[in-house]
């Protein structure tokens, strides 16, 4: 899986023994990348976090997915729930889709109207 390309660069101290460690990672940026999203995010509870879910598996996920009204985020693409808060329960879509798109954003909660401003 490719990453997307990264606009931002970010620096930060550690101690002696630290930096130590990093220069014994091959790929540094790769592996700092993957402990921080690793650190950040929920492991995911279909794959157990490594990324891959049977077909079976698959389906099953996409099908409530789509009986659920989950949107794609326009940043990072993961699939996520309607807003929370929203007028129709999950599970029971309204039949007035103009009032589901209103309640519902294009970004996930990790993404969010800030800008990754957490």
């Amino acid at each position: 899986m490719a990453h997307p390309p990264k606009s931002v660069v970010v620096t930060f101290r550690v101690d002696a023994h630290l930096a130590e460690a990093l220069e014994r990672v091959p790929d540094k940026s790769a592996f700092i990348r993957e402990a921080l999203q690793s650190s950040l995010h929920e492991t995911c509870p279909a794959c157990n976090g490594v990324g891959r879910v049977d077909c079976e598996a698959a389906g099953w996920l996409s099908q409530i997915l789509r009986d659920e009204g989950a949107r794609n985020c326009s940043c990072c693409g993961t699939a996520f729930p309607p807003a929370a808060g929203a007028a129709t329960p999950p599970g029971a879509r309204s039949k007035d889709k103009s009032k589901d798109k209103q309640t519902d954003t294009a970004t996930c909660g990790h993404c969010g109207p800030d800008g990754h401003r957490h």
